[in-house]
């Protein structure tokens, strides 16, 4: 997950999504590529799944711009013993000493997505959760949920939603085997203040490479929409942000009658140029933060969007890593599991 910007009095935010507005004035920004920086941890979530009859302890650590930071397998020793075959940014793959049991976690852009797979559905059934703060704001959420079969095909139902978040389970979706395989999904969406995220979590069974296999897949969506707060739009607003390398920003600016937005004191090193509908202040490591606003017959909508182009690290892990080359095209290894 993400570490949200936040605003104050009417201010929108919305981090690592996209802000429904009329078109801004110019030429639209080239994303800017960041010089390396020592990555920062922000925020970080446990996916638990039941693997052999052993909960399987998934702690995934990501910066500010969602990339990983650490991926922690708890259990690493038998009856597992993992070791990471692939370590590249935002992307991680575990396999055990025989090759049978495959685990992969990936993040992109504030996402993230861990898979497990085995030859066997029976590998994977049993209880299963995840825990984590949804929108980045203080508060953790506990999904529980059950891997198993239903008329010998896969099955997953949500048991239980811990969260002070308003929230949605949808009905367990079961796709019959067309050829690929058998599958069965259900997720919960979260929603807070005009923002929502989703939970997903999907089993499958099919064949591959000639042989039979099962996974559990938990995918975490990235943060969509405008985080919606009351108040006044004009008059002055206070933006914090985390930045690349785990430092925190703040903007002081002023939204004036006419819609005009002034900021007046930069953070040092920031540059702000001023548009027709907003500013836009750039960071001195690269980070862009755009505030808009928005005239709708005389009442003023105000509106930012932080933009973060952070560099992604190799993230670090808790098992061995098996640096000999194509280590990772075993049986069930990465060919799969995407």
């Amino acid at each position: 997950m993400r570490r949200a910007a936040t605003i104050t009095l009417a201010s929108l935010v919305s981090l690592g999504s996209v802000f429904a507005m009329s078109a801004a004035v110019g030429a639209r920004a080239v994303p800017t590529k960041l010089a390396t920086l020592q990555p920062s941890a922000a925020t970080s979530s446990t996916f638990t799944l039941n693997l052999l009859g052993v909960p399987l302890v998934i702690d995934v650590t990501t910066d500010a711009g969602g990339n990983l930071v650490d991926v922690a397998l708890n259990p690493t020793d038998p009856p597992f013993d993992f070791m990471a075959t692939t370590l590249e940014p935002n992307k991680v793959v575990f396999v055990n000493t025989d090759g049978t049991v495959n685990v992969k976690v990936r993040a992109k852009h504030g996402a993230q997505r861990v898979g497990v797979r085995t030859a066997s559905l029976a590998d994977l059934g049993g209880p299963g959760s995840w825990v984590g703060d949804v929108f980045d704001g203080g508060d953790s959420t506990t999904v529980n949920f059950t891997v198993g079969e239903l008329a010998g095909a896969p099955d997953v139902a949500v048991d239980s939603v811990l969260s002070p978040l308003v929230n949605v389970v949808g009905a367990t979706k079961h796709d019959a085997d067309d050829g690929d395989g058998a599958k069965a999904s259900v997720s919960v969406e979260f929603v807070r203040l005009g923002q929502t995220r989703r939970l997903k979590i999907e089993v499958s069974v099919g064949e591959g490479d000639g042989t039979n296999e099962a996974s559990v897949r938990i995918s975490l969506s990235k943060i969509r929409g405008a985080q919606e707060v009351t108040g006044e739009a004009v008059g002055p607003h206070t933006w914090t942000g985390t930045l690349c390398d785990g430092q925190i920003a703040t903007v002081d600016y002023i939204v004036a009658d006419d819609g005009t937005v002034s900021v007046p004191t930069p953070p040092e090193g920031a540059e702000v140029t001023t548009r027709e509908h907003g500013v836009r202040v750039r960071f001195a490591t690269g980070e862009r933060l755009e505030v808009r606003v928005r005239d709708a017959d005389g009442a003023l909508t105000v509106g930012a969007k932080f933009k973060l182009r952070c560099e992604a690290p190799v993230p670090t892990v808790n098992t061995p890593v098996d640096t000999r080359e194509n280590a990772h095209k075993g049986k069930h290894g990465d060919a799969s599991n995407d």
